[in-house]
């Protein structure tokens, strides 16, 4: 298996395990200010990452070593939060695609 791929954390029984890990559960990280870096440089620093250890021409590895610009885990890669918080990995995705279908109702109704 690739080093780039997360490694999804399990408890004895198999089951996903969807609580924080220790080094999520220590605290926040918090490597950038309040201030969101431009999607491009986020792009190249991804792919910088990913060519280090693998393909950069490979979406789902550059996609992974993203780093997040908000929230409790901001400065650590999308790659490590599904290693260390699947829990909040799987509410983040639900509620950006709550926000998402929020907007196209209200797009829709505004028309």
């Amino acid at each position: 298996m690739s080093r780039m791929l997360p490694k999804f954390p399990r408890m004895q029984n198999g089951d996903l395990r969807m609580g924080d890990s220790k080094e999520a559960a220590q605290g926040t990280f918090q490597g950038f200010s309040g201030i969101c870096q431009p999607p491009e440089i986020i792009q190249k620093k991804a792919k910088e990452e990913v060519r280090r250890q693998g393909d950069p021409s490979n979406k789902q590895h550059v996609l992974g070593q993203n780093i997040m610009q908000f929230g409790r885990y901001r400065g650590q890669s999308f790659k490590w939060m599904l290693e260390n918080c699947l829990g909040y990995a799987g509410w983040l995705c639900y509620f950006v695609t709550l926000i998402g279908l929020l907007l196209t109702v209200y797009r829709d109704l505004s028309d």
